[in-house]
């Protein structure tokens, strides 16, 4: 695939993510109760939680929008993108772990984030690559 290719594949993938990203966090922030009922978390009576993970999501939405603009000269908005996906999928893994069981929706819902994410993170590093740019650069300048 050629650079121009992958760079425009890039900003229509992350494209996509900033209306999704964006709405989850509208609808967490501002409708933090009903999500939780949505997604059948246990209730509590402020779902700071819900807000935070909300504020989480708007953050990535700002990276993604960043780098949609302008992938080369925004390298580092797709990079802490990319992370957030890593971090989400850490994040909804442990999660998974420490929600009490029975297994419900929200588990169910954790683990379609955990496998999405990833294979969001692959295909951003992969088309990364395929642009010439690296999604992190271990080398010392």
């Amino acid at each position: 695939m050629d650079p121009k290719r992958a760079e425009k594949l890039l900003r229509w993938v992350v494209g996509l993510l900033i209306f999704w990203d964006f709405g989850l966090a509208i609808y967490a922030v501002g409708f933090p109760h009903h999500f939780q009922e949505w997604i059948r978390f246990p209730p509590q009576p402020e779902p700071l939680f819900v807000r935070g993970v909300g504020m989480y999501w708007l953050f990535a939405s700002w990276f993604q929008f960043l780098g949609w603009r302008t992938p080369r000269k925004y390298l580092v908005a797709i990079q802490l993108a990319t992370w957030f996906r890593i971090s989400a999928a850490c994040i909804d893994t442990v999660e998974i772990m420490l929600v009490p069981k029975p297994w419900y929706f929200f588990h169910s819902m954790l683990l379609f984030f955990v496998v999405s994410n990833i294979v969001i993170a692959v295909v951003q590093a992969s088309l990364l690559k395929k642009m010439g740019l690296k999604w992190i650069d271990w080398s010392k300048d």
